[in-house]
């Protein structure tokens, strides 16, 4: 029996069309007879981020907390007035907020210039409201911390468990991705940008506690995590976070799709492959620029092709 194998492309990209690579690899799977189950989280998250059921589970604290900063307008400190005006940016569309799941249609559907840029507004400030309540900096083409602003290991990794200042986690536990993880042998998680490391490892590290349920295979692709995997020292505390993974699928995706589906699957001898092996960095034989010069076409079932933001 073959391999069943999911590829998800984590919140932390631009929500107005799909990313490439997931379809192209699921078009390149199709060409030799498998099927590559692929997932944008990306475009679901957004979708959870501009609904009024979001909104309303925080809106309560979010007055009250701009109540509390207007009457001690005059002893805010640096911090708490730059806080403050991240608040009041998410309040501004404030009257709009129960119409948003009517806004977020009308973006997907009407080509109306002066509905798409109301709706645009009323996005910005959903963004800074939720950014305000999770301490981060949300938007559509950007996702970070405030909290946790270096970029290092130990950041990620407690940003990863901080149930109060971290979106995803409140994200994930209203929605089925990670039951669904549970039905495949391997889970691939695609990062094209540095902002999708604080979704990815979020979900890496909530599908590690599902671990004792079934014995799936994590493993990491895409090209920030090829420049990483390149530019990493084997002193490198980042590599604790390949630790997190059992492997990492680096340069073109196709070799190691070509391999992944046989149930004997080895990805210490697979081409493009890197992993850890007693703290050390392990690099496979690499093969790049072959499959991009002639591509297959790319395969979209899977994605929620509905939900963008663009008509």
């Amino acid at each position: 029996m073959s391999n069943k194998v999911l590829t998800i492309f984590p919140p932390g990209w631009i929500a107005t069309a799909p990313y490439l690579a997931l379809p192209q690899l699921k078009g390149y799977a199709r060409s030799i007879g498998e099927e590559l189950d692929i997932y944008d989280d990306n475009i679901m998250f957004f979708d959870w981020v501009f609904s009024k059921k979001t909104i309303d589970k925080i809106l309560e604290d979010c007055m009250n907390d701009f109540e509390v900063y207007k009457s001690n307008l005059n002893t805010l400190s640096q911090d708490q007035l730059s806080r403050f005006q991240q608040l009041y940016r998410g309040l501004k569309q404030y009257h709009l907020f129960s119409k948003i799941d009517d806004y977020k249609k009308i973006v997907r559907t009407s080509k109306n210039q002066d509905d798409f840029m109301v709706a645009y507004r009323l996005f910005e400030s959903t963004q800074e409201l939720l950014g305000y309540y999770y301490n981060m900096t949300i938007a559509q083409n950007y996702i970070g911390s405030n909290k946790y602003k270096a970029s290092t290991v130990e950041n990620l990794l407690s940003f990863c468990k901080d149930s109060r200042n971290n979106v995803f986690l409140d994200y994930y536990r209203n929605n089925k991705l990670l039951e669904r993880c549970l039905e495949y042998d391997y889970v691939g998680i695609s990062i094209t940008s540095a902002s999708q490391m604080l979704s990815a490892f979020t979900l890496i590290n909530l599908l590690r506690d599902l671990e004792p349920r079934k014995k799936m295979k994590i493993f990491l692709g895409g090209n920030f995590i090829t420049r990483l995997c390149e530019n990493i020292d084997q002193s490198s505390r980042n590599i604790e976070l390949f630790k997190m993974v059992d492997f990492v699928s680096v340069y073109e995706g196709e070799p190691v799709i070509k391999e992944i589906f046989n149930s004997n699957f080895n990805f210490m001898t697979s081409n493009n492959t890197v992993y850890i092996d007693n703290n050390v960095l392990i690099y496979n034989n690499t093969v790049k620029n072959v499959y991009s010069h002639s591509p297959v076409c790319p395969d979209f079932d899977g994605f929620a092709l509905e939900k963008y933001f663009l008509p």
